[in-house]
């Protein structure tokens, strides 16, 4: 003859459970988060609200986080750092960082022109290549040849 223990029969495997989920937590009560590529990281810093409420024609706005607003504030400046040790946490376990640096320095590399400006007979503008760090300003005539001014 088989018994069932009291407690399965009354509430099923339910308390069971619990105590396992509880030993789970009990062991690592901060969730982390696992990325892909083997990136791990814990749960990301909370952010305080500080529920401020204005009117706007008889319709009540909640803002919890108009604190963030103020940007030299010792509480957003400290938010802030926060918020970037946190991300400085994940960019430091990409192994693929320096690749993904390259890629974006090649796609910001383009050639930039200013509008031109009419002074005189000649037309003067800036022109900066994709290999150079400082514009060159350079004149073109009425007829439209592009050379640099004399």
């Amino acid at each position: 003859m088989h018994v069932t223990p009291f407690w399965r029969r009354k509430w099923g495997a339910f308390p069971l459970l619990a105590l396992f989920a509880l030993a789970l937590y009990a062991k690592n009560p901060e969730p982390t988060i696992r990325g892909g590529n083997g990136v791990m990281l814990p749960a990301p810093p909370q952010t305080s609200a500080h529920s401020v409420k204005d009117e706007y024609q008889g319709m009540q706005i909640e803002d919890p986080y108009r604190w963030l607003e103020d940007a030299k504030g010792p509480e957003t400046r400290a938010w802030i750092d926060e918020q970037n040790k946190y991300t400085q946490q994940y960019l430091d376990q990409l192994k693929n960082r320096p690749e993904i640096i390259h890629q974006l320095s090649e796609l910001e590399r383009v050639e930039e022109y200013s509008s031109p400006a009419l002074r005189g007979d000649r037309y003067f503008f800036e022109k900066r290549l994709a290999n150079e760090s400082q514009a060159s300003i350079y004149a073109r005539g009425l007829e439209g040849h592009g050379q640099p001014p004399d």
